[in-house]
C-alpha cells in the first residue's frame, strides 16, 4: 500500500511581514533622525571654533607687525558682524583707529561665509542682549579687546556671539575684555533671552525718526485718549453731578435767593 507524504511549508503571514517592516521604518527613523542632530552638533561646533578662530586671527594681526593698506603699521584690525547678514562676517582693517567697521573706509581683509543653514544668533555685551552690530577689535601693543556695538561709542567688558542651527541647536563664542576667547554651550541661557531694544533706535534713526514716533504713536494716542476719555467723562460727570446739584440747591431756594431762604 502506497503512502502519501505532506510536507509543510513554513513562512511570514502578512501580519508578521507588516510587524517586521514597521519595527525596521521605527529604528531606521529614529538612526537617521540621531545621525542628523549629531552632524548639525559637529557642525555648529565647528562653526563656533571657526568664529573664535577668526577673532583670534584679529587679534594677532592687532598685536603683532602687519603693514596696513597704507604701508604703515598703525591700524587696528577686528571682526564685524553686521545685523542685517546673519550668514556671513568679515575680518576688517580699522584704519580710523575709532574700533568699528566703517563701510567704504576700511578695508576688508577677509570675508566668511556660514553654511548649511546655520546663522549668527543674538549678540549680547554686558548680559543686553539684541541683534545688533557688533565689533570686536585689537589695538597694539595690548592684547585687550575692543567691544563696541551699535556705534554707540561704548565699550563694553564681555562680548557673547550665538550661532543657530536649523534644528535649534545653539554655541556660544565669550569674548572678554582682556582678550581671552571661549566657545562652548550656551550654559547661562543667553542665546534664548528676549533681545533688548536696540540702542541705535534713536541715534540710528536721528531725531527725524525721534519726533515722527513721537508725533505718529505718543501724541495720537494721548490726543484719542483725551478726546474720547475725557471730554466723554467730563460731559456726563457735568451733566448728572452740575445738574444735580443745581436742582438740590438753587432750585428750592427760588430765583434770587439761591440756597439762603430760611
Amino acid at each position: 500500500m502506497k503512502q502519501s507524504s505532506h510536507t509543510s511549508i513554513k513562512g511570514f503571514t502578512l501580519v508578521e511581514l507588516m510587524v517586521s517592516v514597521a519595527i525596521f521604518t521605527i529604528i531606521t527613523t529614529i538612526a537617521v533622525f540621531n545621525n542628523t542632530q549629531f552632524n548639525s552638533s559637529v557642525l555648529l561646533t565647528n562653526l563656533g571654533y571657526e568664529i573664535a578662530l577668526s577673532i583670534r586671527q584679529a587679534q594677532v594681526y592687532g598685536v603683532t607687525v602687519k603693514k596696513g593698506s597704507a604701508g604703515g603699521f598703525n591700524s587696528a584690525y577686528g571682526i564685524h558682524f553686521a545685523a542685517n547678514n546673519p550668514s556671513s562676517y568679515i575680518l576688517f582693517e580699522d584704519t580710523a583707529r575709532n574700533h568699528v567697521y566703517n563701510e567704504g573706509n576700511d578695508p576688508i581683509l577677509e570675508q566668511f561665509s556660514i553654511q548649511k543653514g546655520n546663522r549668527i544668533g543674538l549678540v549680547c555685551v554686558d548680559g543686553s542682549c539684541s541683534y545688533g552690530a557688533l565689533d570686536v577689535t585689537f589695538e597694539r601693543p595690548n592684547p585687550d579687546a575692543f567691544i563696541r556695538l551699535e556705534n554707540n561709542g561704548q565699550i563694553y567688558y564681555k562680548a557673547e556671539i550665538c550661532v543657530l542651527s536649523p534644528q535649534g541647536l545653539d554655541r556660544k563664542i565669550t569674548v572678554e575684555q582682556t582678550g581671552q576667547i571661549s566657545v562652548g554651550l550656551d550654559e547661562s541661557g543667553v542665546c534664548n533671552t528676549t533681545p533688548a531694544p536696540p540702542e541705535s533706535g534713536y541715534g540710528g534713526g536721528g531725531e527725524a525718526g525721534y519726533e515722527s514716533g513721537y508725533e505718529g504713536g505718543y501724541q495720537s494716542t494721548y490726543e484719542s485718549t483725551y478726546e474720547s476719555g475725557y471730554e466723554s467723562g467730563y460731559e456726563s460727570g457735568y451733566e448728572s453731578g452740575y445738574e444735580s446739584g443745581y436742582e438740590g440747591g438753587y432750585g428750592p431756594g427760588g430765583e434770587g435767593d439761591g440756597g439762603n431762604q430760611q
